[in-house]
């Protein structure tokens, strides 16, 4: 009961610091901080705040991660990637959820 609880409680704090992340990134102003990236990293991070939902609805997670760093706004990559992450994981009822990140002609690429 209590992981269910630390489970919920540290959804709820991404979601408030997400929506900071928007908020502050639509007032005029605000300056972007670039940085590299871990994209592995990242994604994992994600992956374990969902792991008790994936679990329960018994999703499979395959990762092709052939990318390892992208510049750009952490704050707002890290924001974009649990959304993804959260809206196929609500989208998706039994299954898998595929998650590819690789460089195209360099260009970097997320799936």
């Amino acid at each position: 009961m209590s992981n269910g609880i630390a489970s919920s409680l540290n959804s709820l704090y991404l979601l408030t610091q997400d929506f900071s992340i928007w908020l502050n990134a639509s007032q005029p102003g605000h300056i972007q901080e670039f940085g590299s990236v871990d994209l592995a990293k990242t994604i994992e991070e994600a992956l374990e705040v969902y792991t008790e939902i994936i679990d329960k609805k018994g999703i499979v997670i395959q990762q092709v991660i052939s990318t390892k760093f992208i510049h750009g706004d952490a704050s707002m990559i890290k924001s974009v990637i649990r959304n993804l992450i959260d809206n196929a994981i609500k989208n998706t009822a039994s299954g898998s959820i595929s998650i590819t990140c690789r460089s195209h002609t360099n260009n970097e690429v997320c799936e």
